[in-house]
């Protein structure tokens, strides 16, 4: 659904592209909950959120100009907290002008 590869660095670690985001957007629009829930990774918990968590995770993405990114088990806000301390003049830019 967008995620791709393993990564070379920590164990399990593994990348997410927006164009294959934005492909997964458009075929999970197409689907009812119940049929997302039996998607791989998509538990029937989450198959509800599913399309909104894509496209959240697709316009932070565009929006502080990253790509791709680290799918890691922290919600968004972490991610945007550590990306700020790695690099805080672009982040802090994006969140600004966004």
């Amino acid at each position: 659904m967008g995620i791709v590869g393993r990564d070379g660095g920590a164990p399990g670690a593994r990348r997410l592209h927006r164009t294959p985001l934005r492909r997964a957007i458009e075929r999970l629009r197409r689907l009812p909950a119940a049929d997302r829930a039996r998607l791989p990774g998509i538990s029937a918990a989450r198959s509800a959120q599913s399309l909104a968590g894509a496209i959240v995770a697709e316009t932070a993405m565009r929006t502080m100009e990253v790509d791709p990114v680290l799918i890691c088990p922290w919600a968004i806000r972490e991610g945007v907290l550590l990306q700020a301390f790695e690099s805080p003049d672009r982040v802090g830019r994006a969140l600004l002008t966004g």
